[in-house]
């Protein structure tokens, strides 16, 4: 009997093990295993997370409760759903953008009623502060490419920062179509997950879906084998020319970026050069682009 309740006991640490590890709760009874989540365990103060569930009884009542804390206040924020005809939820919670950055917990439920319900998981999540982001709007012609596949493409070998912002990591690479000549290529930077949805259009060309990014830096790309490529306009107004590394850029303000525009011509000998611009959160001081910029090439 005393062999028998050693092994219960630790057949019961090794499931609390599961639970604490991958931050899901696995319900122990007969039939499928009850699977709850939260599918992104790291999220920005003023946006939502999502918590999952897979293999409950089609039309379970849920509730999931999420207690936040401001710095005046604490408060709570209750999702109720019901299991879909396959058993899953996908109930959404918003987190209020004055919520304290810090470690939180999300319990989820099921019941007849909110007042009559048996807790089924304790999950955890952490809230950051909101980053100080800027919308980027790319038509759907684009095409998510690895450098790679853009090198092949465009006939050259793209040029790419090697030195970036700590923290901050390529995380996404497209292609944009041109009028003329191979696509652009469009980094996006940063130093957290992309935002990105997709929204309806309306402008003077009609009605048409656009993917919309938040993002924390940008950095475009273009070839030109000629090297006939002409300057940012005068609006905006340029800040102050600046030197990267042996060629000429504009330092430009915009309402929610600061911008660095230059070209690089990487064989002397060749007409060919590439057109450059790095968009950057106001977060990042003016040093720091051209520190960026500068180990473009390098």
């Amino acid at each position: 009997m005393k062999k028998i309740g050693i092994l219960f006991t630790a057949a019961l640490v090794a499931l609390l093990l599961v639970v604490s590890v991958v931050g899901c709760w696995e319900q122990p009874e007969t039939g499928p295993s009850l699977t709850i989540m939260v599918e992104s365990s790291i999220v920005e103060a003023g946006s939502s997370f999502t918590v999952s569930g897979l293999n409950f009884k089609p039309g379970q009542k849920i509730w999931v409760d999420f207690k936040w804390r401001a710095s005046d206040r604490s408060e709570g924020v209750t999702a109720y759903c019901e299991a879909d005809e396959n058993g899953s939820i996908h109930p959404v919670i918003d987190v209020p953008e004055d919520t304290v950055p810090g470690d939180y917990e999300v319990e989820v439920f099921t019941g007849n009623n909110v007042h009559d319900r048996k807790l089924l998981a304790t999950l955890p999540i952490r809230i950051q502060a909101r980053a100080n982001v800027f919308t980027v709007v790319l038509e759907l012609s684009v095409q998510k490419a690895t450098l790679e596949e853009a090198d092949s493409i465009i006939g050259v070998t793209v040029p790419v920062p090697t030195y970036l912002t700590e923290g901050y990591e390529i995380r996404e690479i497209y292609l944009q179509p041109m009028m003329s000549g191979p696509p652009g290529v469009i980094l996006l930077i940063s130093d957290r997950e992309t935002e990105k949805k997709l929204v309806t259009h309306t402008d003077a060309a009609g009605t048409r879906q656009r993917y919309e990014l938040r993002c924390r830096m940008t950095m475009c790309i273009r070839w030109d084998s000629d090297g006939f490529l002409i300057p940012p306009a005068k609006a905006p107004v340029p800040k102050r020319g600046v030197k990267v590394n042996e060629s000429d850029g504009l330092l430009m303000i915009e309402d929610d970026t600061n911008d660095l525009w230059w070209t690089w011509r990487p064989d002397p000998d060749d007409e060919g050069l590439f057109e450059l611009k790095v968009s950057a959160n106001k977060d990042i001081p003016e040093e720091e682009l051209i520190r960026i910029a500068e180990s473009v090439g390098r």
